[in-house]
């Protein structure tokens, strides 16, 4: 047993009132395997109170943080074999409220001595040292390498321990699930079914009753799955301009207004009369005032009558696209 240091003090108090608390029995030993037959096949990685007490007294723990991901494993197992209606999962919740209101602010104390992991640092190092030393000389005399073998020193590789997801990173994950495009969704859901009793492809789950490291790997999942649908919507909105089309659009309308004052000028040359009849003298008698009248009615008794096909003709000119014709109009300015 370790030292009773205060931070080793604090975390067996938060242990023995989980112990105590009324809803703790179903917790305090592991299951037991005959009356529970397919609890081991379920759960992967059993945990219980009595072994925690005695991790936490081998001094296998080093941090508070690492008490608390083994405590967490507890109910995230319960949760996990227990039906939601059941009695068993209700006592789960509780537990699980109470411990993380006392353990708050407790996951940063130091259970290990600094002088003990000095001391298994400095053992490290030394055996760091000494297969450098063997393979620098094994180098220079290759000989010797063959008739010796040289022990490689593997440093112990411990698993690496999710952080608990805070209530504010929470909140922003349920928000981007809801965000997802509806093809992503099966994703989340076989992250989830790793951990949860998910029936069929329903998507209904509590995010606070899932393990650290699947929270974690959700978000990843989600934060990719929007960055690819963000890139794909801006693929959308800068698709290039047709400047080909709109080229033969401008050839096509130069087209049709040169036809049109091919029109124009060949209509105009039919109204030019090719033999003038002559006009008659005006008598010696008559006034300057009567002269210009007369002149001025024979005038309009000689204008010609348009006929249909000249009517429709102007007014094709007039609007062939419902404006006013423009030979010089250029639709690029």
């Amino acid at each position: 047993m370790p030292k009773q240091s205060e931070p080793f003090k604090k975390i067996y108090k938060i242990l023995q009132s989980i112990k105590r608390h009324d809803y703790s029995e179903p917790f305090l030993e592991p299951v037991n395997p005959k009356l529970v037959p397919d609890y081991h096949s379920v759960i992967k990685e059993p945990m219980d109170l009595s072994t925690v007490e005695k991790k936490l007294r081998a001094g296998e723990y080093e941090n508070g943080y690492q008490f608390a991901m083994d405590m967490r494993l507890i109910w995230s197992n319960s949760f996990q074999y227990n039906a939601k209606n059941s009695d068993l999962y209700a006592m789960t919740m509780e537990l699980s409220s109470h411990f993380e209101s006392i353990m708050k602010g407790n996951e940063n104390l130091m259970l290990a001595d600094k002088q003990d992991v000095m001391q298994d640092l400095y053992q490290k190092i030394e055996k760091l040292s000494k297969g450098m030393r063997e393979i620098q000389a094994n180098k220079a005399n290759p000989q010797a390498a063959s008739t010796s073998s040289v022990a490689v020193v593997k440093m112990p590789v411990k698993p690496q321990i999710e952080k608990p997801m805070t209530l504010h990173e929470k909140k922003t994950l349920c928000t981007n699930i809801k965000k997802l495009d509806p093809k992503y969704l099966k994703g989340v859901l076989d992250i989830v079914q790793e951990c949860m009793n998910v029936q069929g492809e329903e998507l209904e789950f509590d995010i606070d009753k899932l393990p650290s490291n699947v929270c974690r790997e959700l978000e990843k999942y989600v934060k990719q799955c929007l960055t690819n649908a963000g890139r794909a919507q801006s693929k959308k909105k800068t698709k290039p301009i047709n400047i080909d089309g709109m080229k033969s659009i401008q050839e096509m309308t130069s087209s049709r207004l040169k036809d049109l004052d091919q029109q124009l000028e060949q209509l105009s040359q039919n109204k030019k009369p090719d033999n003038l009849p002559p006009q008659p003298a005006a008598p010696a008698g008559d006034s300057s005032s009567e002269s210009s009248s007369s002149s001025s009615s024979e005038d309009e008794d000689e204008l010609p009558v348009p006929t249909n096909n000249e009517v429709q003709s102007q007014q094709l000119l007039q609007n062939p696209y419902n404006q006013p014709v423009q030979p010089t109009w250029n639709m690029f300015g």
